[in-house]
């Protein structure tokens, strides 16, 4: 999970149901627009409201 500078939550799907020897992760990205507040991404340390 991953909070952008705009308030978008990023989530990625790393799971199958019957996964593949040669590819067991999964391919799916998902975007929740707006569902966080704002946050500004500092180049060291924890995220902060702007």
């Amino acid at each position: 999970m991953q909070i952008d500078p705009s308030g978008n939550v990023w989530l990625t799907n790393n799971w199958q149901t019957v996964p593949l020897q040669s590819n067991p992760g999964g391919h799916e990205l998902v975007v929740f627009v707006g569902l966080a507040a704002p946050v500004r991404a500092p180049l060291i340390g924890a995220p902060q409201r702007p």
